[in-house]
């Protein structure tokens, strides 16, 4: 596969401006510069841009490395941080559960709680299935249930499924 990497000059001249600042970091969280971030110059030819908020980031951003369940208060304040993305333009929220030590996977709960604020902006839920074993059933059920009663299509991103157990199945 060819690629074409173009210096900032070469990007400036073809675009008629500056580079757009698409995000800045505050925190834990990676915010939109600004409201008009997808707003791009009209001469940018076939240029896509789409990004979904990451649940494990709202719940950085909020929890910061707490190994619990967020508060009411908690869980309030991670719902708003969607509903603001989601006026931003994310397409949806993502979710990617972690092997890492340390790294607390949010509960049916907490993700129904982002899934509804996404499904009334039309949103979509994006998960990948860490389970390879017997559990991907009942972690598949899981996030088709989210989704259900979000009333918000899912997108699978990575289905394994691996190991003697799951032969045939």
């Amino acid at each position: 596969v060819a690629s074409t990497a173009l210096s900032r000059s070469e990007v400036e001249a073809w675009a008629g401006a500056a580079p757009v600042k698409i995000a800045h970091r505050e925190g834990n969280m990676l915010r939109q510069s600004s409201p008009r971030v997808f707003e791009l110059p009209a001469q940018i030819p076939a240029l896509n841009l789409a990004s979904y908020v990451g649940a494990s980031q709202v719940r950085r951003a909020v929890l910061g490395d707490a190994d619990r369940p967020p508060s009411a208060a908690e869980l309030a304040r991670m719902q708003r941080l969607v509903r603001e993305a989601m006026e931003q333009g994310a397409l949806g929220l993502s979710d990617a559960p972690s092997a890492l030590p340390g790294d607390r996977e949010a509960s049916r709960e907490e993700l129904s709680a982002l899934a509804r604020v996404v499904g009334a902006h039309g949103g979509i839920f994006a998960t990948r299935l860490r389970a390879e074993g017997p559990g991907i059933f009942e972690a598949l059920e899981q996030r088709l249930d989210i989704a259900r009663d979000a009333g918000l299509p899912l997108e699978i991103r990575q289905l394994e499924v691996a190991g003697p157990a799951m032969r045939g199945r």
